[in-house]
């Protein structure tokens, strides 16, 4: 392998070439590898946040699927984080408790410098990994979700609720269904796994996870404060439940898409327009013939 992850004594993930036996370098070129090769070469939170927030076309080695999943996790728990204010240093990230820090120290594929690897490292690896995102993100002076969206646009939709619209064929009087989620993580081949809301209570249950609750529903309730079908929603309790709707009920949700969006929820709707036959108008010109050379033939 032309690229592999080491740990030094000190702790510190360094990223080398390594020729390999077949004398293959195909990995050289290879954008993505280049890409977190160098920001490896800045820094080490760089580095691993690179790791995590950009996407491999190929499979991971193991040392790579590895550090990748450990920082996958902190941006698990950054995206949990109250959006910070335009300039303003962000909170630190909550810490791993020492059961996740143990398990991911156990579960740790052979690597070089395995032997220096312990629930501490990985401690003080976040730490230093926590320290470079929240100094980058007062830097970029736009706050959390800006960032994101910039930097990390795979993660942008992790911890956010959505709104989604879809059809219900089945009812012709309630022809929509509504279902509110939200995005608690991504899979492992880089895709948002969407959850119904109400699962939301159950896995942020516990003061350790308020916060991270709050965050959560905050846009739900600036949504509320402007949109009275969404008030009606958190009033009733039907927020977290699926639901049938008539055309006059979807189309609130269509006419108040702006606002909702501006109060941080995201929208999904069906893809009407690529399942709907269209109209198509073809026009030929010059294919009159003509016996005789004349006026009309070259008008024609």
């Amino acid at each position: 392998m032309p690229h592999e992850l080491s740990l030094t004594p000190s702790g510190h993930i360094q990223l080398h070439s390594s020729p390999s036996e077949n004398g293959d370098s195909s990995m050289l070129n290879d954008t993505w590898m280049l890409t977190v090769a160098d920001a490896f070469t800045s820094s080490l939170g760089e580095g691993l946040f690179t790791l995590a927030a950009s996407k491999s076309n190929s499979p991971l080695p193991p040392a790579f699927a590895y550090w990748h999943d450990f920082s996958a996790l902190y941006l698990t728990e950054l995206c949990r984080n109250p959006d910070s204010a335009q300039g303003e240093t962000l909170d630190a990230v909550e810490l791993p408790q020492l059961s996740e820090l143990n398990e991911y120290f156990l579960s740790a594929p052979p690597m070089r410098g395995g032997e220096y690897l312990s629930p501490g490292t990985l401690l003080d690896i976040w730490l230093e990994l926590d320290r470079w995102v929240r100094q980058d993100i007062a830097s970029f002076k736009k706050g959390l979700n800006a960032w994101l969206e910039k930097k990390a646009p795979i993660w942008h939709q992790v911890g956010r609720v959505c709104f989604h619209l879809a059809e219900n064929k089945r009812d012709p009087d309630l022809p929509f269904a509504f279902l509110a989620t939200y995005a608690p993580k991504l899979s492992s081949k880089g895709k948002i796994q969407y959850q119904p809301l109400g699962k939301a209570l159950n896995e942020y249950a516990g003061e350790r996870n308020k916060k991270a609750l709050v965050k959560l529903l905050s846009p739900i309730q600036r949504a509320a404060e402007n949109v009275d079908f969404v008030k009606d929603l958190v009033d009733t309790g039907d927020i977290f439940h699926p639901l049938a709707w008539s055309p006059p009920e979807a189309y609130q949700l269509l006419k108040n898409a702006t606002h909702l969006e501006e109060a941080g929820l995201l929208i999904r709707l069906p893809d009407w327009w690529k399942k709907r036959p269209r109209a198509k108008v073809s026009v030929t010109i010059g294919e009159k013939k003509k016996g005789l050379f004349g006026v009309d033939s070259m008008l024609d």
